[in-house]
């Protein structure tokens, strides 16, 4: 599963983005650059946000450059709307993949997917099955999205976070059947009466799963075209 980092001082700024991303991603949030570095987790992706002093921007891009593994971790920072272009020259942000502030999901959204070269992920809705890995009892929901990692989706019936399922569905432009094992990470809905929306996590995926679901996401149908001819 994707592991970001959100490095936002005041905690507010990317909420709407962190609770989009939190179905498919494992996000973790820090209150300054000293403090993720310090917590021994490694991310895929940071997203720094600056706050009014350029000079505070200049030294947190400083210690991530500095650092021979953060400074290969892919990051976008996010700027204050009103900072001046003088004092981002200042910080050096010319080097960086940066947004000003307010910004977009789906903004953001694109700019991830260029880090990552490809989508991030995949609107869909299809009927999935969920099964129970203990008991063996089978749902049907309908998927809301796909990612390399993950779904987000709807079923009437209540699953625990941390519970492990099997997904299963049938891609519908390869007929490709899919057969995943996936952990429930988020559950968003919990009213009686309404769909439960929950976010899941694949686990054990082959070799030719990832290719497949990658295939999914994209649009690419090459692979299942070479396996038929």
């Amino acid at each position: 599963m994707e592991k970001i980092f959100f490095i936002d001082p005041s905690g507010d700024d990317l909420k709407p983005i962190r609770s989009y991303l939190s179905d498919v991603a494992q996000c973790l949030e820090f209150g300054s650059v000293m403090e993720a570095m310090r917590s021994g987790e490694t991310p895929d992706v940071i997203l720094l946000v600056a706050d009014a002093d350029p000079a505070h921007l200049k030294r947190d891009l400083s210690f991530l450059r500095g650092n021979s593994f953060y400074a290969k971790i892919p990051r976008i920072v996010f700027l204050p709307p009103d900072v001046s272009a003088l004092s981002l020259k200042a910080a050096e942000i010319e080097q960086e993949s940066a947004l000003r502030l307010p910004v977009d999901t789906a903004e953001v959204l694109s700019r991830l997917a260029g880090i990552r070269k490809r989508e991030h992920r995949r609107l869909s809705e299809i009927l999935i099955g969920v099964q129970t890995e203990r008991g063996g009892i089978k749902y049907f929901g309908k998927s809301l999205d796909f990612s390399e990692t993950g779904v987000a989706f709807e079923c009437n019936e209540s699953l625990a976070a941390g519970q492990r399922v099997m997904v299963t569905f049938v891609s519908p432009k390869t007929r490709r059947r899919f057969i995943l094992e996936a952990e429930i990470m988020r559950k968003t809905s919990d009213h009686p009466g309404a769909l439960y929306a929950y976010g899941a996590a694949f686990h054990k995926m082959t070799e030719e799963d990832n290719r497949d679901l990658t295939d999914f996401i994209t649009g690419n149908v090459r692979t299942a075209e070479k396996r038929g001819a």
